[in-house]
């Protein structure tokens, strides 16, 4: 029961998300004058539409409503596993290892730390959004990706919810993650996590996105040299 009302408040939190993500990209006031800038935004709101504002709304009530009689206890379980758990943890765990310096309860304030990275790259990918959908299934992949990674708990299956945007959006970094994520299962040894295991998981992970963050760049900066296309550029390293 618990775990289909988990299911509905994340279906509901990505689909406001996706809807947002479909609307126009926003220009700094400096660059367009007041008359336009009003437009520009009412625009924007007619993008987004009642109907699929509504339309939302009533999947995610119709998904709780048999549970509307739990009152308050509707989000006990969520609300535990958001505060108390932590497994297969990479960034998180680093946070949070850094935050006992500053906080006497650092898993909070790295979970704090964690939601305004998140936010930022939301931010940063509606900001840069183009309305097209070959931009969505990017951006759909880097949020539910940055999700996970930024995590307290990354279970092995949590990929799943990623690999059919990297598909379409060809970024093969998942994968590797996705591989790379079973050393999770290291725990059935002996149940106990290894420090070893989570920095070969996680930390080979971050040396593919940076590995990839810079072949890029080099390719991009050979194109503008010699005028050529490289021939990966937007394909396997292409992030967003």
């Amino acid at each position: 029961m618990k775990n289909y009302a988990r299911f509905f408040f994340v279906f509901g939190l990505f689909s406001v998300v996706s809807v947002f993500s479909q609307t126009k990209p926003f220009t700094p006031p400096s660059e367009i004058n007041p008359l336009e800038f009003g437009n520009r935004h009412a625009v924007t709101a007619r993008r987004v539409g009642w109907l699929r504002t509504l339309l939302i709304g009533a999947v995610v009530f119709v998904g709780y409503a048999p549970f509307l009689s739990a009152g308050q206890n509707l989000f006990a379980g969520f609300l535990k596993f958001a505060r108390e758990w932590q497994f297969n943890a990479g960034a998180f765990a680093l946070i949070r290892s850094a935050a006992e310096n500053f906080s006497d309860e650092p898993a909070v304030l790295a979970r704090y730390i964690c939601g305004i990275l998140i936010l930022g790259i939301i931010v940063w990918l509606v900001w840069r959004n183009d309305l097209s959908e070959k931009t969505f299934v990017k951006s759909a992949a880097i949020i539910l990706g940055a999700l996970i990674v930024l995590s307290p708990t990354v279970m092995p299956w949590y990929l799943s919810w990623v690999l059919p945007f990297a598909v379409l959006a060809r970024q093969n970094i998942w994968f590797y993650f996705s591989a790379l994520v079973l050393t999770a299962f290291h725990i059935l040894i002996d149940l106990n996590e290894y420090a070893l295991a989570l920095w070969f998981e996680h930390g080979l992970f971050f040396a593919l996105v940076f590995g990839q963050l810079w072949l890029r760049r080099r390719a991009l900066k050979t194109s503008l040299k010699t005028g050529l296309i490289p021939a990966f550029a937007g394909k396997n390293v292409n992030l967003n």
